[in-house]
């Protein structure tokens, strides 16, 4: 993993195929190279790597980042190049993707067999993936879900195996650019092995917490979300499953703070369920987790209750509009009086309550902000952090993006422009928003 990547938690993906790869037989190195960066950085430099700067590592990174940092990648390029590993893997994000294509290029360069293997999600089909393999420095491109199609390329790869026959990738021929189609999810996320947390130098992580995936994808199909198109379908493991993993990390590591990195931590309330009743009975395992939620009705007092005896610190909700035209566009099946419920006895059972929250949705009219911001003050006192992120962003393989026409939405050197809104319309809107938001004490997440 090349920077930026989260200062707080090492990279659950590179994790989990580590461990599948090990339970195959193979030896595996991992390295988190952002959080390399961040410890080795000077006091007055480790704003590069803050979550605030990560616009600058897509659009500006050889102009302000760089520079900055030229000496350690060539390092990085050295040690790489140099290495026994015949094989080489790069998690690709947006916040990472210009670094990476930069460090692989120099391996290449220094290393010509060297083969190179990208995954993660800026890499999908809907993605960069087709694009990155126009890149000659790139040899394989994983589209899909990672832990088996790594597995059989690396095989093939070692057993000089025809690498048509393996699905879930994109490479080339000479000139033939060949995709060997999409392979089927992993239906029982239980067979995995735990992933491999302990090789990170989990001492330089800020405020660490350990993350958990009890599921993947989402139940719901938001209109401005992408996830979900990417997991294709939710999957989630058992109660037991998780409570295994929480046990052998406490045990390995000894540490206490977590947290599950899934969509939705209630994708399934009744594995949620005995996961708690599985916590708390145990006497010995005394942990601390959060995660994001969706506004269910199921999510009682009773349920609440028993997720902070559980060590459940904080939850974090989706709701992202507080005017019911703009929900019903975003595709959201709560009602705005099922969300102040939820919230209300979420801070009352003593877990923190973060929201998400999208300043100008396609469809939104300034009566709409002023309905959210109506809605925040109704709320204020439930809510401890609002993240409203950048704006509304148009995602690749999202409705939104997908079916622009129905939402009005025109692209632009300068961003997306709708019959509604505007990139001066939204900045607007988004610094009133986070003003109201400070008057109102809520922080900023």
């Amino acid at each position: 993993m090349l920077p930026q990547w989260n200062i707080c938690q090492p990279p659950l993906g590179i994790a989990y195929l580590t461990s599948f790869l090990r339970s195959k037989g193979f030896s595996v190195i991992q390295r988190d190279l952002s959080i390399q960066l961040f410890h080795d950085l000077p006091e007055d430099k480790k704003y590069i790597m803050e979550s605030a700067y990560h616009l600058n590592w897509i659009h500006n990174f050889f102009e302000l980042i760089y520079p900055q940092i030229k000496d350690t990648v060539n390092k990085w390029v050295d040690e790489i190049a140099q290495s026994d590993s015949r094989v080489i893997g790069f998690s690709v994000f947006s916040t990472n993707k210009a670094i990476t294509m930069h460090v692989i290029q120099k391996i290449k360069e220094r290393n010509h067999e060297k083969i190179i293997v990208i995954g993660g999600p800026q890499v999908s089909r809907y993605e960069d993936g087709p694009q990155i393999l126009e890149n000659e420095f790139v040899d394989y491109v994983v589209t899909d879900e990672g832990e088996e199609t790594l597995y059989e390329l690396i095989l093939g790869i070692k057993n000089n195996k025809d690498i048509r026959k393996i699905k879930g990738i994109l490479f080339r021929e000479g000139n033939e650019k060949i995709d060997t189609g999409e392979r089927q999810l992993i239906n029982s996320l239980d067979t995995l092995p735990f992933p491999s947390i302990s090789d990170f130098p989990l001492e330089y992580y800020s405020d660490l917490n350990i993350p958990i995936l009890s599921s993947r994808g989402c139940v719901y199909r938001c209109s401005f979300c992408s996830e979900w198109v990417f997991w294709k379908y939710f999957r989630y493991r058992t109660g037991n499953n998780v409570y295994s993993e929480f046990k052998h990390h406490f045990d390995i590591l000894g540490k206490n703070n977590f947290y599950m990195v899934d969509s939705l931590i209630n994708g399934n309330i009744k594995e949620l369920e005995n996961l708690c009743d599985l916590i708390i009975s145990d006497k010995y395992l005394k942990i601390f987790w959060g995660g994001k939620a969706s506004l269910h009705p199921e999510m009682t007092s009773g349920l609440l209750r028993k997720m902070h005896a559980a060590g459940n610190r904080s939850i974090v909700y989706g709701i992202e509009s507080g005017s019911v035209k703009v929900l019903k566009h975003m595709r959201k099946p709560f009602t705005l009086e099922l969300a102040k419920r939820v919230m209300r006895e979420t801070h009352e059972t003593g877990i923190a309550v973060g929201i998400f929250w999208i300043i100008g949705f396609p469809t939104e009219v300034e009566s709409d902000f002023q309905e959210s911001i109506q809605f925040i003050n109704e709320i204020k006192d439930y809510v401890d952090t609002v993240t409203p992120g950048y704006g509304c962003g148009i995602l690749k393989g999202s409705e939104l993006f997908k079916d622009y026409k129905k939402y009005g939405i025109s692209f632009k050197e300068d961003g997306w422009y709708s019959l509604n809104t505007t990139p001066a319309i939204r900045e607007e809107r988004l610094k009133r928003f986070k003003e109201e938001c400070t008057r109102l004490g809520i922080k900023m997440g």
